[in-house]
């Protein structure tokens, strides 16, 4: 057992390079041209605090409450992968493969601990100025989820060909 006082790597989640234009937003374009964003990344997987509620890539910290978006990458899953990108939008993201195929490859652990994560996060579908309340942001948004729907990814990742919590 892991005492909440200390800080437990997430296996498996990566920071999303913010300072690429190109690629933030595009996960398996980010994946694939790894080698060149390396020097961008820390190395190590982030780390959380369950007791102050942060994540921790390198020197940044993000406040679970400060986790406000999360979205399906479109471009896996046209490989066959469900990956699942979380954070603050352009700002401090960061990206978790949930299944290949027909498998589940994120570890329970991580599944378990970003659950938790995601829990005190304040994830909503995005609105627009024309669309203030909401009512179409799930159309507007098709691949952006809902905090709980986040969760469930997390907990029950959909292996492919099930249904996704989206609108195509």
């Amino acid at each position: 057992m892991v005492s909440a006082s200390s800080w437990v790597s997430l296996k498996g989640v990566e920071r999303v390079p913010g300072d690429f234009s190109a690629l933030r937003g595009n996960f398996s374009l980010w994946a694939t041209a790894r080698s060149v964003t390396t020097m961008f990344l820390e190395g190590t997987p982030p780390r959380i605090r369950l007791d102050r509620e942060v994540i921790r890539s390198g020197e940044r910290e993000l406040p679970f409450a400060e986790i406000s978006m999360a979205r399906i990458d479109s471009d896996s899953l046209r490989l066959g992968t469900l990956q699942l990108v979380f954070g603050q939008k352009d700002q401090f993201e960061f990206g978790v493969t949930l299944s290949k195929g027909r498998n589940v490859v994120v570890t329970e652990r991580t599944q378990q601990l970003l659950a938790q994560v995601l829990a005190a996060s304040r994830i909503e579908i995005p609105t627009d100025h024309w669309d203030p309340k909401g009512k179409f942001a799930r159309s507007g948004s098709p691949f952006h989820v809902t905090r709980d729907e986040a969760i469930e990814l997390v907990l029950h990742p959909p292996l492919e060909g099930d249904p996704l919590p989206i609108t195509l």
